[in-house]
Parts: C-alpha cells; structure tokens; sequence
C-alpha cells in the first residue's frame, strides 16, 4: 500500500498556498520643510481650471461655456499638509483625472503648493488643471496660514428680553466660543452665539477662535440694548 504523505486535494490552500494580499507600498518620502508656526487647520481654495478658463478654440468647438473653479480642500497639521481632496468636477474627463491624482502626492512629498507647472503636470493638455490646483492650494493653505473670522453682523440693535443669534465663519473651519464683555446688558450663550438683550447700555460680543499651536483669533459684534419709546 503506497500513503500519500500531505495535504488533502480539497483544501485550497494545498494546490494554490496562502493568497495574502500584498502589503500597501510605502508612502512618498517628505522632501519639504515645516510651515513656519507650525499651523493647524482645513481650508477649501478656488483656482480657474481646464473648464473655467478653456481655450478660445475648445469652446468654439464645444460650443460650451467655462464650467466651475477647481476646489481644493487642504487639512494641514503643525505644519505637515496632511491631507489634499481634489474633486475632479468639471475639469476635462480625459486628463483631469491624471493630474489629479499625481498632483495628490507631489504636494504632500513637498509640503507645498509653491510647484513649477513640470512638477505635477502629467499631459501638456492637463497644463489648465495643474495651474487652477497650484491657485486653489495657495489660497487654501493662505487661509491656514492667516485665518480670520468674521461674524453675521458687526451692530445689533435690541430692545431688552430679545434675542438674537449671531454666526461666526472661520476661513480654517472649526468651532468658536462666545463672551460677552458686559453681562448686564447683554448676555451671550458660549457655545451657540445666542444673544440676550438684558438692559439698556452697551455691550461687545466676542466671538473667539482657539488655534492648536497658534495664537487666538477673534471678532467683535457691539450691542446696543435700548428701551422702545
């Protein structure tokens, strides 16, 4: 009687061996220098792309007017681009998608919109889509860089028992805390910038945007609380 010495024929694993998914290739080395202050944020910037500033010739062509600026979105973390989302959107079906992508990880590699139209163009008919990436990026990384924060108004004029709410847009994103410098006349809910008009005189609102690893940002709305004749 001859054995057979191994694995039964019906388990897959004896005919074809362990089908293990190769791992992930490594990350582009970072060849860029730290953001001086090292800022902390996420901004979306606006560039004019392949489809909103095309050739006089591809609209001729087309008989199709310039479509939307590309948008991009950057998360920058103590100074290291972390993150870049570049929507494809209207940009040419053909070549947006190429540039696209490699613009993705030269940009993190070098910690930088700051590029030469050689270093993320893929296709000379990708050169429209690399200029609005590189213009939308700056300005991305320009709101990081010198955030800001405006409200929804700057003057309130309240009778007193009334209330108001006032917004705060931060260029970075994020959230801000609210006060007020003079509770008597008027009160401000810290977390939603809802005010209460208390008495007559006035008082400032401040609404305040606290950075990680920056200095805090701020805007002011003056309330005046007065009594209706």
């Amino acid at each position: 009687m001859i054995g057979i010495v191994g694995c039964p024929l019906d388990d897959p694993k004896a005919e074809t061996g362990s089908q293990e998914p190769p791992p992930p290739p490594p990350p582009p080395v970072r060849t860029g220098v730290q953001m001086s202050g090292n800022p902390t944020g996420t901004a979306t910037g606006e560039g004019d792309g392949f489809a909103s500033t095309p050739a006089q010739d591809w609209i001729d062509e087309h008989g199709e007017t310039p479509g939307e600026k590309i948008k991009v979105t950057v998360t920058v973390t103590d100074g290291w681009i972390e993150e870049v989302i570049i929507p494809n959107g209207d940009e040419s079906p053909d070549f947006g998608w190429k540039v696209i992508a490699n613009a993705k990880s030269v940009i993190w590699a070098k910690n930088t919109f700051d590029l030469t139209q050689a270093d993320i163009d893929v296709t000379s008919t990708s050169t429209y889509t690399s200029k609005g990436i590189i213009e939308a990026g700056k300005n991305a990384l320009n709101q990081i860089l010198f955030p800001s924060v405006s409200l929804s108004k700057d003057i309130l004029v309240m009778a007193p028992g009334g209330t108001e709410t006032l917004d705060a847009i931060v260029s970075t994103g994020g959230t801000v805390t609210w006060s007020s410098n003079k509770s008597s006349v008027a009160t401000v809910d810290v977390s939603t910038g809802v005010v209460t008009a208390v008495s007559e005189g006035f008082a400032l609102i401040t609404a305040t945007h606290v950075r990680d690893g920056g200095d805090n940002i701020t805007a002011q709305c003056l309330v005046a609380v007065v009594i209706p004749d």
